[in-house]
């Protein structure tokens, strides 16, 4: 028995309904993290094929000139 003097029956479905919105807060936060570190590993992605390779220009500047 609760210290309140309530029956288990009584508090039981606010319990209960307290843990499932903590439960989908945590999912939530925790999709969040994973699209954002989904989004930094895209840009990482993009930033890195913009670079072009400098040895492949070096080599078809010098097959241009023959």
């Amino acid at each position: 028995m609760h210290k309140s003097g309530k029956r288990y029956s009584e508090t039981a479905a606010k319990v209960a309904a307290g843990r499932a919105r903590k439960r989908k807060q945590a999912y939530e936060k925790e999709r969040a993290e994973r699209e954002k570190a989904a989004e930094e590993e895209a840009k990482k992605w993009e930033q890195g094929a913009r670079e072009p390779n400098q040895k492949k220009l070096l080599e078809d500047k010098k097959s241009k000139r023959s």
